[in-house]
């Protein structure tokens, strides 16, 4: 600008005129140091003669007003230069918070995009709202439109906040149910481990291909936990792991004596009705004994012996 160009100017002009100041006066004490502390000598008389006669030009009397306005703007002048400097580095650092927050952000709607391939699977309520959720913050990164940089980072920070809280509850819901589908493998093989111990030569190539088949879920669970760009059905999955768990189980089922074999079957058909909701384990022992005859100390002491065989898997949650 034109403004710029004459600030320019002037501050070049300052700043020879303040050279060439200084350099008059080293040239002078130079000459002075060299000359005039000698005695007596035509050279030394010659000098102190010009020295008293050459001064160096004075300011002009009609620039010292102008000079003294000009100072007193200029003060104005950088006082509002510093200040617009200062805010513009207060608005950098903003912006650079601001930067590392929407990037934070977005990673955060891509791990809400990986929790909802599963979630799509297990919880249709929670499935919508995920989908809901990446819509909206999609939505909003796309149409923030502001100057006033602080209100942009607040918002920011607390769509954050806010995506990082749903993101760890719909992590708790999935991680559930990969963990119980880990815990289903892991059983199997507990159980293919002990039904080679019993069977006849003629079973082992069975369990092998069906313990084979639990080891090709484990990997491919571990292959989508690591990347869930891929499809994987959870829910055939978790079918295909129980007929297996099934298939071991009935081995250890054929062993039994008609005890054991009453009282597991038995909790199998309250275990079905009850559809997954808790029971509490003297209500489970009482309802077992009603059903089939046996004492409760017989119902509890097979509990604890299928229970330690892997053929039921009966968990306690204690309130004290």
């Amino acid at each position: 600008m034109l403004e710029d160009a004459r600030v320019e100017r002037i501050a070049q002009k300052v700043s020879q005129i303040i050279s060439l100041s200084r350099q008059i006066d080293e040239l002078i004490n130079i000459l002075s140091q060299k000359y005039l502390d000698r005695e007596g000598g035509l050279v030394a008389s010659i000098f102190k003669n010009i020295v008293e006669g050459e001064r160096p030009p004075k300011l002009p009397e009609s620039m010292k007003s102008n000079i003294y306005v000009l100072d007193k703007e200029l003060d104005k002048y950088l006082n509002g230069l510093q200040e617009y400097v200062d805010k513009i580095s207060r608005i950098a650092l903003l912006l650079d918070r601001a930067e590392k927050v929407e990037r934070n952000l977005r990673d955060e709607i891509n791990e809400t995009v990986k929790w909802s391939k599963i979630l799509e699977q297990i919880n249709p309520y929670y499935y919508s709202e995920a989908i809901r959720t990446i819509n909206k913050y999609k939505r909003i990164l796309e149409s923030i439109s502001t100057k006033d940089v602080e209100k942009f980072l607040r918002e920011l920070e607390g769509y954050l906040e806010d995506l990082r809280v749903k993101n760890s509850f719909y992590k708790r819901i999935c991680s559930k149910r990969i963990d119980e589908l880990y815990d289903l493998c892991s059983l199997a093989v507990k159980l293919y481990g002990q039904a080679r111990l019993i069977v006849g030569m003629d079973q082992i190539a069975i369990l092998e291909e069906k313990i084979g088949e639990v080891r090709k879920i484990k990997r491919m669970l571990d292959e989508y936990m690591k990347d869930m760009s891929s499809k994987l059905d959870l829910r055939e999955i978790r079918s295909r792991l129980m007929e297996i768990i099934g298939y071991f189980r009935e081995i250890f089922t054929k062993t039994m004596d008609r005890e054991k074999s009453v009282i597991l079957s038995t909790i199998s058909m309250i275990s079905k009705a009850s559809e997954g909701k808790l029971l509490r384990l003297d209500e489970l022992i009482e309802q077992v004994s009603r059903r089939t005859g046996y004492s409760r100390e017989k119902v509890l002491e097979t509990i604890y012996f299928l229970n330690k065989r892997n053929l039921l898997d009966i968990r306690i949650r204690i309130h004290y």
